[in-house]
């Protein structure tokens, strides 16, 4: 009888453990645990992009020698006023990537102090400069 009831136990643990959720973390994600109802809550980190780069790169931005401006940079979108579109954009570590209607374009990104932006990508390197009021 003690043989049938530690087999019964035993298959009842195992079938419980099977059932079990797998729950892969993150480093960067919150957990919390309520003892009172023995559940776990997970809740993942949103992927920021570098905000030190995205703050530095907000305004309106043009080309050495230029008059207008070449576009201007906003929270999560990129304005054309030659072609009065906007467009979305991403920015992964060091490279700008923006959708356009037709094709996306990719850049390395570099700050030069304050006041210069250069986008380096397909067509060269292009240095443009902060526009201040």
């Amino acid at each position: 009888m003690k043989k049938n009831s530690i087999t019964v136990i035993l298959i009842t643990m195992l079938l419980a453990c099977e059932n079990q959720e797998k729950i892969q973390l993150d480093k960067s994600d919150t957990v919390k645990i309520d003892n009172s109802s023995n559940t776990v809550t997970n809740t993942p980190k949103i992927e920021e992009p570098a905000l030190d780069i995205n703050k530095s790169i907000l305004g309106m931005w043009k080309l050495k020698g230029e008059e207008n401006a070449s576009f201007k940079i906003e929270l999560d979108k990129i304005y054309y006023p030659e072609l009065s579109k906007y467009y979305t954009y991403k920015i992964i570590s060091d490279s700008l990537k923006i959708k356009f209607d037709d094709y996306d374009a990719a850049f390395h990104l570099r700050m030069k102090g304050s006041d210069t932006l250069i986008l380096i990508g397909d067509d060269g390197e292009q240095v443009y400069y902060k526009v201040t009021k």
